[in-house]
Protein backbone atom coordinates (compact mmCIF):
# COMPACT_ATOMS: atom_id res chain seq x y z
CA UNK A 1 0.00 0.00 0.00
CA UNK A 2 2.81 2.70 0.63
CA UNK A 3 4.94 1.62 -2.27
CA UNK A 4 1.39 1.92 -4.61
CA UNK A 5 0.88 5.47 -2.67
CA UNK A 6 4.79 6.40 -3.39
CA UNK A 7 4.00 5.18 -6.91
CA UNK A 8 0.77 7.53 -7.51
CA UNK A 9 2.21 10.55 -5.58
CA UNK A 10 4.99 10.54 -8.11
CA UNK A 11 5.04 13.09 -10.87
CA UNK A 12 3.68 11.32 -14.10
CA UNK A 13 3.41 12.51 -17.69
CA UNK A 14 -0.07 13.95 -18.68
CA UNK A 15 -0.85 10.68 -20.66
CA UNK A 16 -1.05 8.60 -17.84
CA UNK A 17 -4.43 9.84 -16.27
CA UNK A 18 -2.92 9.30 -12.81
CA UNK A 19 -4.26 12.07 -9.86
CA UNK A 20 -1.90 12.96 -7.91
CA UNK A 21 -1.72 11.29 -4.64
CA UNK A 22 -1.41 13.01 -1.45
CA UNK A 23 -0.91 9.67 1.00
CA UNK A 24 -3.37 6.75 2.32
CA UNK A 25 -5.18 6.65 5.71
CA UNK A 26 -5.97 3.35 7.56
CA UNK A 27 -9.93 3.00 8.97
CA UNK A 28 -9.53 0.99 12.19
CA UNK A 29 -13.31 0.85 12.11
CA UNK A 30 -13.75 -1.02 8.57
CA UNK A 31 -10.18 -2.58 9.11
CA UNK A 32 -9.63 -0.90 5.54
CA UNK A 33 -7.14 1.51 3.63
CA UNK A 34 -8.09 4.31 2.10
CA UNK A 35 -6.18 6.61 -0.55
CA UNK A 36 -6.33 10.70 -0.54
CA UNK A 37 -6.27 11.99 -4.15
CA UNK A 38 -6.13 15.89 -5.65
CA UNK A 39 -8.63 16.99 -7.79
CA UNK A 40 -7.17 17.25 -10.92
CA UNK A 41 -8.09 20.82 -11.21
CA UNK A 42 -10.23 23.24 -8.84
CA UNK A 43 -13.97 22.62 -8.76
CA UNK A 44 -16.12 21.40 -6.19
CA UNK A 45 -18.18 18.83 -8.93
CA UNK A 46 -18.45 15.36 -8.23
CA UNK A 47 -16.76 12.51 -10.08
CA UNK A 48 -18.89 10.16 -12.78
CA UNK A 49 -17.84 7.49 -13.74
CA UNK A 50 -17.69 6.02 -17.00
CA UNK A 51 -20.34 2.98 -16.24
CA UNK A 52 -22.71 5.90 -14.94
CA UNK A 53 -22.65 7.39 -17.93
CA UNK A 54 -23.56 4.46 -20.15
CA UNK A 55 -25.92 3.55 -17.90
CA UNK A 56 -27.55 6.64 -18.39
CA UNK A 57 -27.51 7.16 -14.75
CA UNK A 58 -26.68 10.76 -14.70
CA UNK A 59 -29.80 12.64 -13.81
CA UNK A 60 -28.67 13.16 -10.57
CA UNK A 61 -25.66 15.02 -11.79
CA UNK A 62 -27.55 17.53 -13.02
CA UNK A 63 -25.53 16.92 -16.31
CA UNK A 64 -26.54 18.16 -20.22
CA UNK A 65 -23.90 16.07 -21.79
CA UNK A 66 -24.81 14.22 -25.17
CA UNK A 67 -23.51 10.54 -26.06
CA UNK A 68 -20.17 11.31 -27.07
CA UNK A 69 -19.39 10.93 -31.34
CA UNK A 70 -17.44 8.75 -33.44
CA UNK A 71 -14.35 10.65 -32.63
CA UNK A 72 -14.85 11.35 -29.04
CA UNK A 73 -15.26 7.73 -29.01
CA UNK A 74 -12.02 6.78 -30.67
CA UNK A 75 -10.11 9.69 -28.33
CA UNK A 76 -11.61 7.87 -25.19
CA UNK A 77 -10.22 5.06 -26.23
CA UNK A 78 -7.24 5.94 -27.14
CA UNK A 79 -6.52 7.89 -24.08
CA UNK A 80 -7.50 5.06 -21.95
CA UNK A 81 -5.35 2.60 -23.98
CA UNK A 82 -2.21 5.06 -23.43
CA UNK A 83 -2.85 5.55 -19.61
CA UNK A 84 -2.68 1.22 -19.15
CA UNK A 85 0.34 1.54 -21.14
CA UNK A 86 2.15 3.77 -19.19
CA UNK A 87 0.78 2.63 -15.55
CA UNK A 88 2.80 -1.32 -17.47
CA UNK A 89 5.72 0.82 -18.50
CA UNK A 90 6.51 1.49 -14.56
CA UNK A 91 6.13 -2.26 -13.56
CA UNK A 92 2.71 -2.76 -12.14
CA UNK A 93 -0.56 -3.89 -13.11
CA UNK A 94 -4.26 -2.45 -12.56
CA UNK A 95 -6.12 -5.94 -11.98
CA UNK A 96 -9.30 -3.85 -11.52
CA UNK A 97 -9.86 -1.97 -14.97
CA UNK A 98 -13.56 -1.53 -15.41
CA UNK A 99 -15.71 1.22 -16.77
CA UNK A 100 -16.61 1.99 -12.76
CA UNK A 101 -12.87 2.98 -12.33
CA UNK A 102 -12.60 5.49 -15.33
CA UNK A 103 -13.95 8.75 -14.07
CA UNK A 104 -14.33 12.31 -15.12
CA UNK A 105 -14.96 15.73 -13.63
CA UNK A 106 -17.38 17.23 -14.99
CA UNK A 107 -17.05 21.26 -15.66
CA UNK A 108 -19.86 24.06 -16.73
CA UNK A 109 -21.33 27.57 -16.17
CA UNK A 110 -22.48 26.50 -12.55
CA UNK A 111 -25.88 25.80 -13.48
CA UNK A 112 -25.21 22.42 -15.17
CA UNK A 113 -22.08 20.25 -16.02
CA UNK A 114 -20.48 19.05 -19.01
CA UNK A 115 -18.09 16.33 -19.38
CA UNK A 116 -15.28 16.17 -21.49
CA UNK A 117 -15.35 12.91 -22.94
CA UNK A 118 -11.23 13.01 -23.63
CA UNK A 119 -10.41 14.35 -20.18
CA UNK A 120 -10.93 10.24 -18.21
CA UNK A 121 -8.63 9.56 -14.98
CA UNK A 122 -7.85 6.05 -13.85
CA UNK A 123 -8.71 4.96 -10.04
CA UNK A 124 -9.63 1.69 -8.46
CA UNK A 125 -6.21 0.43 -7.21
CA UNK A 126 -7.10 -1.62 -4.42
CA UNK A 127 -5.76 -4.58 -5.99
CA UNK A 128 -2.77 -3.29 -7.84
CA UNK A 129 0.50 -4.88 -7.70
CA UNK A 130 3.89 -4.71 -8.86
CA UNK A 131 4.72 -6.84 -11.88
CA UNK A 132 5.17 -10.00 -11.55
CA UNK A 133 3.04 -10.97 -8.57
CA UNK A 134 0.62 -14.17 -8.18
CA UNK A 135 -2.84 -13.51 -7.28
CA UNK A 136 -3.37 -14.88 -4.20
CA UNK A 137 -6.45 -12.49 -3.74
CA UNK A 138 -9.75 -14.56 -4.44
CA UNK A 139 -12.05 -12.90 -7.56
CA UNK A 140 -13.75 -9.52 -6.74
CA UNK A 141 -17.74 -10.82 -5.99
CA UNK A 142 -20.25 -10.27 -8.36
CA UNK A 143 -21.33 -10.06 -11.67
CA UNK A 144 -20.71 -6.45 -12.80
CA UNK A 145 -16.81 -7.09 -11.60
CA UNK A 146 -16.23 -10.33 -13.12
CA UNK A 147 -17.24 -9.36 -16.25
CA UNK A 148 -14.35 -7.11 -17.00
CA UNK A 149 -11.85 -9.46 -15.42
CA UNK A 150 -10.09 -12.21 -17.32
CA UNK A 151 -11.54 -16.09 -17.54
CA UNK A 152 -8.31 -17.00 -15.74
CA UNK A 153 -8.92 -14.48 -12.60
CA UNK A 154 -12.56 -15.45 -12.00
CA UNK A 155 -13.08 -16.46 -8.18
CA UNK A 156 -9.81 -17.78 -6.83
CA UNK A 157 -7.27 -17.24 -9.35
CA UNK A 158 -5.00 -20.22 -10.29
CA UNK A 159 -2.79 -18.05 -12.69
CA UNK A 160 -0.41 -15.20 -11.89
CA UNK A 161 -1.82 -11.73 -13.00
CA UNK A 162 0.06 -10.82 -16.21
CA UNK A 163 -0.41 -7.91 -18.28
CA UNK A 164 -2.67 -9.21 -20.57
CA UNK A 165 -5.09 -9.72 -18.26
CA UNK A 166 -5.01 -5.95 -17.92
CA UNK A 167 -5.42 -5.35 -21.52
CA UNK A 168 -8.16 -8.13 -21.85
CA UNK A 169 -10.21 -5.64 -19.18
CA UNK A 170 -9.18 -3.07 -21.62
CA UNK A 171 -10.99 -5.13 -24.42
CA UNK A 172 -13.82 -5.00 -22.41
CA UNK A 173 -14.38 -1.21 -22.14
CA UNK A 174 -14.13 -0.55 -25.46
CA UNK A 175 -16.93 -2.20 -26.93
CA UNK A 176 -19.17 -0.16 -23.89
CA UNK A 177 -17.55 3.04 -25.21
CA UNK A 178 -18.70 1.93 -28.77
CA UNK A 179 -21.58 0.44 -28.15
CA UNK A 180 -22.49 2.84 -25.54
CA UNK A 181 -23.64 0.35 -22.65
CA UNK A 182 -22.60 -1.66 -20.26
CA UNK A 183 -21.46 -5.65 -21.16
CA UNK A 184 -23.44 -6.68 -18.28
CA UNK A 185 -26.72 -5.56 -20.73
CA UNK A 186 -25.61 -7.23 -23.94
CA UNK A 187 -27.66 -10.43 -22.54
CA UNK A 188 -31.06 -10.08 -21.20
CA UNK A 189 -30.91 -12.88 -19.21
CA UNK A 190 -27.90 -12.42 -16.80
CA UNK A 191 -27.83 -15.78 -15.70
CA UNK A 192 -25.83 -16.84 -18.95
CA UNK A 193 -22.75 -14.83 -17.39
CA UNK A 194 -21.54 -17.24 -14.35
CA UNK A 195 -18.12 -18.80 -13.23
CA UNK A 196 -19.23 -22.14 -15.17
CA UNK A 197 -19.47 -20.17 -18.27
CA UNK A 198 -16.14 -17.34 -17.72
CA UNK A 199 -14.83 -19.20 -20.86
CA UNK A 200 -17.79 -19.06 -23.30
CA UNK A 201 -18.43 -15.36 -21.90
CA UNK A 202 -15.54 -14.29 -23.08
CA UNK A 203 -15.77 -16.15 -26.50
CA UNK A 204 -19.41 -14.09 -26.64
CA UNK A 205 -17.28 -10.89 -26.60
CA UNK A 206 -15.60 -11.82 -28.93
CA UNK A 207 -18.79 -12.91 -31.18
CA UNK A 208 -20.21 -9.32 -30.29
CA UNK A 209 -17.55 -7.25 -30.99
CA UNK A 210 -17.09 -8.58 -34.54
CA UNK A 211 -21.40 -8.67 -34.98
CA UNK A 212 -22.30 -5.50 -34.07
CA UNK A 213 -19.35 -2.79 -33.47
CA UNK A 214 -18.03 -3.21 -37.43
CA UNK A 215 -21.73 -0.86 -38.09
CA UNK A 216 -20.76 1.51 -35.46
CA UNK A 217 -17.37 2.33 -35.44
CA UNK A 218 -15.74 0.86 -38.41
CA UNK A 219 -13.32 -2.39 -38.97
CA UNK A 220 -10.35 -0.86 -37.46
CA UNK A 221 -11.48 -0.45 -33.80
CA UNK A 222 -13.34 -3.71 -34.15
CA UNK A 223 -9.81 -5.26 -34.70
CA UNK A 224 -8.16 -3.69 -32.21
CA UNK A 225 -10.66 -4.98 -29.38
CA UNK A 226 -10.81 -8.78 -30.71
CA UNK A 227 -6.66 -8.52 -30.14
CA UNK A 228 -7.51 -7.43 -27.01
CA UNK A 229 -10.23 -9.75 -25.89
CA UNK A 230 -7.97 -12.54 -27.31
CA UNK A 231 -4.24 -11.57 -26.61
CA UNK A 232 -3.61 -12.87 -29.84
CA UNK A 233 -1.81 -10.31 -32.64
CA UNK A 234 -0.87 -9.91 -35.89
CA UNK A 235 3.36 -11.45 -35.68
CA UNK A 236 4.77 -14.11 -37.22
CA UNK A 237 4.41 -17.26 -34.39
CA UNK A 238 7.19 -18.62 -32.57
CA UNK A 239 7.37 -22.43 -31.09
CA UNK A 240 7.94 -21.78 -27.65
CA UNK A 241 9.51 -24.47 -25.21
CA UNK A 242 5.67 -26.76 -25.23
CA UNK A 243 6.49 -26.85 -28.75
CA UNK A 244 3.25 -24.68 -29.40
CA UNK A 245 2.86 -21.78 -31.87
CA UNK A 246 2.85 -18.53 -29.05
CA UNK A 247 1.48 -14.91 -31.37
CA UNK A 248 0.73 -14.03 -27.40
CA UNK A 249 0.84 -9.91 -27.18
CA UNK A 250 3.51 -8.22 -25.77
CA UNK A 251 4.63 -4.71 -24.76
CA UNK A 252 5.73 -4.20 -28.16
CA UNK A 253 2.76 -5.53 -29.67
CA UNK A 254 0.32 -3.34 -27.20
CA UNK A 255 1.99 -0.28 -28.31
CA UNK A 256 2.08 -0.65 -31.69
CA UNK A 257 -1.10 -2.92 -32.23
CA UNK A 258 -3.43 -1.33 -29.89
CA UNK A 259 -2.19 2.27 -28.44
CA UNK A 260 -0.74 3.97 -32.01
CA UNK A 261 -3.66 2.22 -33.76
CA UNK A 262 -6.59 3.66 -31.52
CA UNK A 263 -4.22 6.46 -32.13
CA UNK A 264 -4.35 6.78 -35.88
CA UNK A 265 -7.93 6.27 -35.61
CA UNK A 266 -8.35 9.48 -34.12
CA UNK A 267 -5.94 11.16 -37.03
CA UNK A 268 -8.19 9.59 -39.40
CA UNK A 269 -11.26 11.29 -38.11
CA UNK A 270 -9.73 14.25 -37.27
CA UNK A 271 -10.30 14.49 -33.83
CA UNK A 272 -10.21 17.86 -32.31
CA UNK A 273 -7.95 18.02 -29.44
CA UNK A 274 -5.82 15.85 -30.96
CA UNK A 275 -2.23 16.09 -32.29
CA UNK A 276 -0.17 14.06 -34.37
CA UNK A 277 2.26 13.02 -31.37
CA UNK A 278 -0.44 12.17 -29.17
CA UNK A 279 -4.14 13.64 -27.35
CA UNK A 280 -3.26 17.02 -26.28
CA UNK A 281 -4.10 16.96 -23.15
CA UNK A 282 -6.40 19.62 -21.11
CA UNK A 283 -5.05 21.72 -18.35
Amino acid sequence: IRQLAVLLRHHHPARSRLLHCRGFYRDAIELSYGFIFDFPFAQSTPPVSLYASISERTARYNLKTPKPVLDQCYLLASILSDALFQFHTVGWVHKSLRSENVIFFPRGDGEAEAIDWGGPWLVGFEYAREDPGFSETPGMPGLATNLYRHPDQWGQPTRRFRKSHDIYSLGVILPEIGLWMPVSKLKSDERFFQHSKRYETKEYFIKTAKESLPFRVGMAYTEIVIKCLSGQVDKEPFVDDSGSNNTEMGPEDYQVQISRALRSLCQISGTKGFSGSGPRWLE
